[in-house]
């Protein structure tokens, strides 16, 4: 018989609070649904990355960016069978194409399965 492995909502506490980036699991995952609020006035874009620490600037996301309007919220359905990770960490970034750290300015939470 194998066992199920929860859905948890990442973090679990905080999520809320403005950051500008955020360790969301240090283990393999599958992000299953990503939702970010802006509070810059500007458009910045969100990046993920797989790692299990914030990673330089320079790096160059796991995924194509997400770009998030100036004062406004973004919410990312990958669906039912998301996308398998090794380590998960979410920031924000003024360039799309590598990172570029931006202010403490973004609220990130995720949904994730492990």
């Amino acid at each position: 018989m194998s066992q199920r492995v929860p859905t948890q909502t990442v973090p679990n506490a905080g999520g809320g609070s403005l950051v500008a980036s955020r360790v969301l699991s240090t283990k393999g995952c599958k992000l299953l649904s990503l939702l970010v609020y802006n509070n810059n006035a500007a458009q910045q874009f969100i990046q993920v990355h797989e790692t299990n620490a914030l990673p330089a600037d320079g790096s160059i996301p796991k995924l194509p960016a997400i770009p998030v309007g100036g004062k406004s919220i973004t919410n990312i359905d990958l669906g039912v069978n998301g996308i398998d990770l090794d380590a998960l960490t979410v920031c924000n970034s003024s360039t799309p194409d590598t990172k570029t750290i931006g202010a403490a300015d973004c609220a990130i939470a995720a949904t994730i399965l492990g």
